[in-house]
């Protein structure tokens, strides 16, 4: 049986209240029920090839025969289309493992080129306090599984996030940083079985590695259901194992439940320092909310906040994403929010605003939006932007891992050309 016509004509279409539907022909969708395509992104070089991959981990597969095989396909080489399992670039049978339910480019932490860290997890999706987490470190243009590192926690849920860390050891070689319950950091070059180089009990879910002229700083945030909601500015000493340089600093913005969103840091306020986007995705009857909060002398790092979104409407979930691009070439960093919906209210379909930067003089009223012509598809949820032409110019990549038009559940992931309207007539 063919696969289902596009659900509309190619092109992108404006829309009486302002908002763009996206060009469904800019697209890529999966044909296995439950396959969940773009469930997730990364985009990152390996040597000088720059890749655009993206998950499909069969987290809504109804099967445990092994008939949905959980990957991870690489999008920036192939044409727009559907996508079988035959095409995903990475894959592992078995619903049960959601191989691609997680990953980035963490550098090479292997020290041969390698770049691509995917987590996996041998139990059921919805209990993830029962985890054997995985990590496979292999490279994105040679053999699958041939060249892969694997390192499996079986006592903690580790591994909930891998980070592009760079060396925070301090020897010249990247190093691998997993984040879930503990921040772990794993000295490159990375082997099986390697045993962590430094755990700090600080984490749930991590924001980067960088250094603001002084020791290097992880950001790591603590949610709601261990029992606070905050971010620790961690210092770290390359030089010691286990040891922080001073005493974390607390980040704390009223109103905001940190790790129930998409975070980011980046500079969108253009002063040549990061900045950084905190969300709640269930804030305000789950319209969300997000924060952009920048350094004040006096109430010291991200100690002010500059603006606040707030969804536009009840259970829009604003937020789930946080992406941070130049998506119009002004030199200024615009920021980009996805607003999937949620399953409480399955009228509200997804969408996704992109706000021009410099932030601190941006409104709604300056807000470019985007949604799809299927409805109630989680497409916001997941963001990744990419030179996929070579043009010179960024595309948006927006997931919608409910997409249903090849597969129930099947998932999609659109190319968004221009995504700020300001080359197109």
């Amino acid at each position: 049986m063919p696969p289902p016509e596009w659900p509309t004509a190619c092109g992108v279409q404006s829309q009486v209240d302002g908002s763009y539907l996206v060009d469904p022909c800019r697209s890529w969708r999966g044909l296995k029920a439950g396959q969940g395509l773009g469930y997730g992104f990364a985009a990152g070089r390996i040597g000088t090839t720059d890749l655009l991959v993206a998950g499909a981990p069969c987290v809504m597969a109804d099967d445990n025969g092994g008939s949905c095989y959980s990957g991870i396909v690489r999008l920036d080489d192939r044409p727009f289309g559907y996508v079988t399992q035959d095409d995903l670039t990475w894959a592992e049978p078995g619903a049960e493992y959601y191989f691609g339910a997680g990953f980035g480019f963490p550098g090479d932490v292997v020290g041969t080129g390698a770049g691509l860290a995917s987590r996996g997890q041998h139990t059921t999706y919805f209990l993830p306090t029962l985890p054997e987490r995985r990590v496979v470190v292999s490279d994105p243009l040679g053999p699958f599984p041939s060249s892969d590192v694997v390192v499996t926690e079986r006592d903690e849920p580790l591994g909930r996030e891998v980070l592009p860390c760079g060396d925070v050891t301090g020897d010249g070689q990247d190093d691998l940083c997993m984040v879930g319950g503990v921040v772990q950091i794993y000295e490159g070059p990375v082997s099986d079985g390697a045993a962590a180089w430094a755990t700090y009990p600080v984490g749930w879910r991590g924001m980067g590695v960088f250094e603001p002229g002084g020791p290097r700083i992880g950001l790591w945030l603590r949610p709601a259901p261990n029992g606070e909601s905050g971010a620790f500015l961690v210092p770290i000493d390359p030089g010691q194992h286990d040891e922080l340089v001073g005493e974390p600093v607390w980040v704390d913005p009223p109103g905001v439940l940190l790790g129930q969103g998409g975070d980011w840091i980046g500079d969108v306020d253009g002063d040549g320092d990061d900045d950084l986007i905190l969300a709640d995705k269930l804030a305000d009857e789950r319209a969300g909310r997000v924060v952009v909060l920048v350094d004040d002398p006096l109430a010291g790092p991200f100690g002010h906040q500059l603006t606040l979104f707030i969804g536009p409407e009840p259970y829009n979930q604003l937020g789930s994403a946080v992406h941070v691009a130049d998506l119009d070439g002004d030199g200024h960093q615009d920021l980009v929010l996805g607003a999937p919906g949620s399953p409480l209210s399955p009228t509200v379909g997804g969408r996704v605003h992109v706000l021009p930067g410099p932030i601190a003089e941006a409104t709604w009223s300056d807000a470019v939006t985007w949604d799809t012509p299927v409805g109630f598809d989680y497409f916001g949820k997941w963001l990744a932007t990419f030179d996929q032409d070579g043009d010179g110019h960024l595309e948006l990549f927006v997931g919608a891992e409910l997409d249903r038009y090849a597969a129930e559940g099947g998932g999609a992931v659109y190319s968004i050309e221009d995504p700020l309207r300001v080359r197109t007539p």
